[in-house]
């Protein structure tokens, strides 16, 4: 099943991430209950949003600057 995954392009990481999530949630509710699952992802889904906000407006900066300095650039097209 994993093998099928990973052939299909789905990176590593985020199979490991989701096998965390899934056994750190199991915990939780074990431990804890269900509410304190609920407490704790709603606590961490607004930095998380926060966080994942800045991070694409940063790489959106970063692609325009990007290609105003790549647009000024002259270059041999070899395909024809």
């Amino acid at each position: 099943m994993f093998d099928r995954l990973i052939n299909r392009g789905i990176n590593a990481e985020i199979i490991v991430t989701f096998a965390f999530m899934i056994i750190s949630g199991f915990y939780i509710t074990t431990e804890y209950g269900i509410g304190k699952i609920l407490d704790t992802l709603f606590l961490w889904m607004f930095p998380a949003s926060v966080m994942i906000f800045l991070t694409l407006v940063l790489v959106k900066i970063i692609e325009r600057t990007h290609e105003k300095r790549v647009s000024k650039y002259k270059y041999v097209d070899w395909r024809k």
